[in-house]
């Protein structure tokens, strides 16, 4: 008898180790593939049954301790591994539920933001047509060119979009941020060797200006022969958007260059894009880029790569489109 009884909780020993190593293995996709009553099912009889091979081999020949310690000791191990099986699995399985409501969440802000993305977007354009349609209305039919250059002038709309970018991650920052949030984004055009801000914008200053800090740090915004070159130029020269969900972290790797001390305390994630060239009003071609930062840690991260460089790229084409409204207009400024 205490031969088949410790044979019997041998196997089940060993199978609950193998359960162990699956569960360590595959525990991301357990919550999916396993349902948590099957691991009680199988686990509660098995820890059932650990005991009573135990107990039995105990108090069936109590006097021949070579023949039950055995079983006693083989019990008690399989006892242990089932309970820890099933403790393990219990709790993947809640791990994974967390996980799905935490990516649904994140889905569903997801699709909150998108379609605020396109409503203002839509906003804004219909501010344009607005004003195009009073400007109509105005000349009954009958615009002048000094008109058309009124209604299409592009201040305004340029403004709009650089707020609309920061006010569209604001909405996609957790409740949980540690202190009131703040985007900026601001659009660099290339001038004499230079990527110069044209148009910035911040969530919580509404006369923040980025000129004062690109010419505080004019040598790091150089194309050429700059040794710690600013973000937007590293970009623009490798063509390619580049991002730093920690700069703090990205610093102490040597990957990111503060321009100076004082950003470490607000810029703590940051987003470069390159837009293409865009026309000058002096009628050349030029390089252009959006660069966004916030003070919010983790926000911009490789793992979001593809949903950010979209959202940028449905900004970038209207940016462009006023860009070249702009260069079209100021270059016939003296034109008959």
């Amino acid at each position: 008898m205490q031969q088949y009884a410790l044979v019997a909780t041998s196997a089940g020993l060993v199978v609950g180790v193998v359960g162990l190593v699956l569960v360590g293995v595959y525990r991301r996709d357990l919550g999916r593939s396993f349902n948590g009553f099957w691991s009680k099912w199988i686990s509660v009889p098995m820890q059932v049954l650990s005991l009573l091979s135990s107990a039995g081999a105990a108090f069936d020949r109590p006097e021949a301790k070579a023949d039950w310690v055995a079983n006693v000791v083989v019990g008690i191990a399989a006892f242990a591994v089932w309970t820890t099986l099933q403790i393990l699995v219990d709790y993947y399985f809640k791990e994974g539920e967390r996980f799905d409501f935490e990516r649904l969440e994140d889905s569903q802000s997801r699709n909150d933001a998108y379609i605020w993305l396109f409503g203002s977007m839509r906003k804004l354009v219909d501010f344009k047509l607005s004003h195009i349609r009073g400007e109509l209305d105005s000349s009954k039919g009958k615009p002048t060119v000094k008109s058309i250059r009124e209604c299409l002038r592009t201040g305004d709309e340029l403004d709009g979009f650089l707020t609309a970018v920061c006010q569209f991650y604001i909405g996609l920052v957790s409740g949980q941020s540690p202190k009131p949030p703040n985007f900026r984004a601001v659009l660099y055009v290339s001038q004499g060797g230079y990527m110069t801000p044209i148009r910035g914008s911040s969530h919580n200053d509404n006369l923040w200006e980025p000129s004062p800090s690109f010419e505080a740090n004019h040598a790091a915004f150089a194309l050429t022969g700059c040794q710690n070159p600013a973000l937007v130029t590293v970009c623009i020269n490798r063509q390619a958007t580049i991002m730093f969900g920690d700069t703090l972290a990205a610093s102490d790797r040597g990957e990111f260059e503060f321009l100076h001390a004082d950003q470490r305390s607000y810029l703590r994630s940051i987003i470069a894009c390159p837009l293409g060239k865009v026309w000058r009003p002096d009628r050349k071609l030029a390089q252009c880029a959006l660069v966004v930062d916030t003070n919010v840690p983790d926000f911009f991260l490789e793992s979001d790569r593809p949903f950010l460089e979209f959202c940028l790229r449905e900004f970038a084409s209207r940016i462009k489109l006023e860009l070249m409204l702009e260069a079209m207009l100021t270059s016939g400024e003296g034109s008959p």
